[in-house]
């Protein structure tokens, strides 16, 4: 399991069951690898020699993803009590921002099969999982931040930037929103008007609630003591966020000028560079936080290591996305070292999963 924070006594109680130890984190690894083939394709295209080795990846993810939630869906029907009681805790409920976040990654990661299947084909599957994104991610924000509002005054070993989730997937929703329009446009302009404006309202959702979160977060990591070791990948969450944030303003107005919403403007580019150093600094604020538990001894392998992977890939995506648009060749070069850098953390992730898989320590892990 992922690492959580908060004392064991505080969680919901634990099952035995290996069906109980599926909980919404595992999502994560979806998050981690569809951001990885965005990156691959983003770079080296998804044509001629890379056709194959798209879409074996896109496959692979999708597989995962079919499996985990059927899982997570059957554990509502047999332990639906336990699964609300996961749902407004106040450290766990944040996971279940990966269920979303992972429909998007899916439909960003369809969008790239195009050699292999149509638009008959990949347009009703994109628009569903838009659809799927924005109507569940809406929903699990409303419940889990009532529930947070209700639990008056917090742990501050419950806190930790896994409550950036929710930031991170509704300003992510507008980048298959974005696919959606980019598609949509030329038959359907008002489905396409209808997506964009709905994607500029959950990017605002998303620009806000990275804020006020942001502000609450350091907040208590100036005031309290030092959370839980374990929790240590989620501060990568920070980077995820502005990175998305980045991506997605940038997307959304280039969406608005195509469907004749907005007229263009340098202020979306403006935006888009402040938040993508806003990134930056925060790669360097996670890295610091990170070596410093690591030397420590500290830094244990749990699914949240799968939070170093994806961050990295919506960064790179960020600076390749910019450099085109305000035509920064340098940003080129710089978002090559951080490729290197994700599939270093790919590699390392993956194989740490599959040997705790094989060991069964993913079942049995506390964090």
């Amino acid at each position: 399991m992922t690492a959580l924070p908060g004392n064991v006594q505080e969680q919901p109680q634990r099952s035995s069951t290996i069906l109980s130890a599926f909980t919404s984190n595992w999502f994560v690894i979806v998050m981690g690898w569809g951001g990885m083939l965005d990156v691959v394709a983003r770079v080296w295209g998804t044509k001629g020699v890379m056709t194959g080795w798209i879409e074996t990846g896109v496959w692979i993810n999708s597989s995962i993803f079919a499996i985990l939630i059927a899982i997570w869906l059957t554990r509502w029907f047999v332990s639906p009590d336990r699964m609300w009681a996961e749902l407004t805790h106040p450290a766990l409920s944040h996971f279940f921002g990966l269920i979303p976040i992972s429909m998007t990654i899916i439909g960003l990661n369809w969008s790239l099969m195009g050699a292999e299947f149509g638009p008959a084909v990949l347009h009703p599957i994109i628009n569903v999982m838009w659809l799927l994104s924005v109507g569940i991610g809406l929903l699990f924000s409303i419940i889990i931040t009532d529930a947070l509002m209700r639990q008056g005054q917090s742990n501050p070993a419950q806190v930790s930037f896994a409550w950036l989730m929710g930031s991170v997937a509704n300003a992510l929703f507008p980048l298959l929103g974005n696919v959606v329009v980019s598609e949509e446009f030329k038959h359907s302009l008002g489905w396409a008007r209808f997506v964009n404006v709905v994607d500029i309202a959950y990017f605002g959702m998303g620009l806000f609630l990275f804020i006020f979160l942001t502000s609450f977060l350091f907040s208590r990591y100036f005031s309290a003591p030092q959370p839980p070791s374990a929790v240590t990948p989620t501060s990568w969450l920070l980077l995820g966020a502005a990175a998305v944030l980045s991506l997605g303003v940038w997307g959304i107005a280039a969406s608005s000028v195509r469907v004749g919403l907005m007229a263009p403007t340098s202020l979306s580019l403006l935006l888009a560079l402040s938040l993508w150093g806003l990134a930056g600094w925060s790669f360097l604020l996670g890295l610091v936080m990170t070596l410093r538990v690591w030397f420590m001894g500290q830094l244990h392998f749990t699914l949240s290591w799968w939070a170093f992977v994806f961050p990295i890939s919506a960064y790179v995506l960020d600076s390749r996305q910019l450099g085109a648009a305000g035509h920064i060749g340098w940003l080129d070069g710089w978002s090559d070292a951080f490729i290197v850098m994700m599939f270093l953390f790919f590699v390392i992730v993956l194989t740490g999963t599959v040997v705790g898989l094989v060991t069964g320590r993913l079942f049995h892990s506390k964090g």
